[in-house]
């Protein structure tokens, strides 16, 4: 899309791919592939004297997409702070020769996040904070929901007041779970730590992480201290 992205990309064919490689005086792309992959090599180059032209036709058309919001009041000494809790609800749908199924990715994590709202709410449970539960549009598009969200949250919460958001994406595969952003922010590990079960914390591993592909990249951006919750990628999900 036009103007989203600093540096344009377009992708190739694999015969025009070659074409240009030899143009620019390269091994063939089955022989820089092999050095890739046997020998680890940087088989990066330039193309010196190889130019390459091309048109780009696309439609653009406006559409409607929602974020899933729900609130639970904070009734503690900090009512007026908020905790954010999200999962994207959208996926890529049709592609790469077939539907591309969204159970991992992302009906697990919207699954969690309805699971924890629909526990807290029924249980009784008091939080100190506001508690706010967010399911995604647009991830897949670039972060739509979450963006939109950071920059025009809902009626009565002020961005500056929210202290942490847990991002929940891909949360249905594997026997452990990753928390990159633990370690970048470990207050927030401190307090998933505090009165744990053992065997559940043996479960989680705690990671560095940072702005990136998924929906708490827009609040890391605005400095808001966030932790993703993710398995291991899958090439099913």
């Amino acid at each position: 899309r036009e103007g989203e992205y600093d540096l344009p990309a377009v992708h190739v064919t694999r015969s025009l791919a070659a074409r240009l490689a030899r143009a620019g005086g390269l091994d063939s792309l089955t022989d820089l592939q092999r050095r890739l992959d046997e020998e680890g090599a940087n088989v990066s180059a330039p193309l010196p004297g190889v130019r390459a032209s091309g048109t780009v036709a696309y439609e653009s058309e406006e559409a409607v997409a929602r974020n899933v919001i729900g609130v639970l009041p904070g009734t503690g000494p900090h009512p007026n702070e908020s905790i954010v809790i999200g999962a994207t609800h959208d996926h890529v749908g049709a592609g790469r020769g077939g539907i591309r199924n969204g159970a991992d990715d992302n009906a697990s994590g919207t699954a969690v996040v309805m699971e924890v709202a629909r526990v807290l709410s029924e249980g009784g449970f008091t939080p100190k904070r506001t508690l706010i539960f967010c399911c995604w549009t647009g991830e897949e598009l670039g972060l739509i929901g979450s963006k939109h969200f950071v920059e025009h949250p809902c009626d009565g919460v002020s961005i500056d007041r929210v202290v942490t958001y847990i991002n929940a994406d891909m949360v249905g595969l594997g026997t452990g779970i990753g928390a990159p952003g633990a370690l970048n922010f470990p207050s927030i590990w401190a307090v998933i730590k505090r009165n744990q079960d053992k065997e559940i914390m043996a479960l989680v591993e705690p990671s560095t992480g940072g702005p990136g592909g998924s929906d708490f990249a827009p609040f890391i951006k605005k400095g808001i201290e966030s932790l993703a919750l993710m398995t291991s990628p899958w090439d099913d999900h």
